[in-house]
């Protein structure tokens, strides 16, 4: 599994993605001038956006065509903050992560599969990966234990097969890799 985490651009374009989706939309703002809705060319609900102070501050919930919600965010001057999740379009959790106020990610990442199985869990502080991170395969056994320090592998880090065997013990020290068995 990629280090999802780690990619930022393909974190980027899988926002964008969710956010925008591929298909034509109508606006429409309704009786409550802070409320905006938006509808899928088809008629079905989009997304609801709720503005606060002067449009700065804003609530999103989008949905995917079948009417289930597709993410859930809040956003300050055009950035995240506090909770935000995304879901699969069966409605189990995509992901899940928490941003402070100046749009940095903070505290625990979360990415689960469509059958609603972990697939990644770590932490960030200031945007930055931090401690121990676990992927996971598909069949929940561990892919990897890796530790992270400001963001760069710092410490033991493990790579497991399919099975739970230990494939590979990597020692880093801030991203140089020191010792590979």
């Amino acid at each position: 599994m990629p280090d999802f985490k780690k990619n930022k651009n393909m974190f980027k374009l899988l926002t964008f993605i969710i956010l925008v989706g591929s298909t034509c939309k109508t606006q429409r703002q309704s009786s409550d001038s802070n409320t905006v809705k938006e509808y899928y060319s088809t008629g079905e609900l989009k997304s609801v956006k709720v503005y606060k102070n002067k449009k700065v501050d804003w609530e999103s919930i989008t949905y995917f065509k079948n009417g289930k919600i597709n993410s859930k965010a809040s956003y300050h001057n055009e950035r995240f903050i506090g909770p935000v999740t995304f879901y699969h379009s069966n409605g189990q959790k995509n992901f899940e992560q928490i941003y402070d106020s100046s749009g940095k990610s903070n505290g625990t990442f979360r990415l689960w599969n469509e059958r609603g199985q972990i697939m990644q869990t770590g932490n960030d502080k200031q945007g930055k990966m931090i401690g121990e991170w676990k992927t996971y395969f598909d069949n929940g056994n561990l892919e990897s234990i890796i530790q992270y320090n400001e963001g760069r592998k710092d410490g033991l880090s493990l790579l497991f097969n399919r099975e739970g065997d230990t494939l590979k013990k990597e020692i880093y020290n801030l991203d140089s890799l020191i010792e590979s068995k």
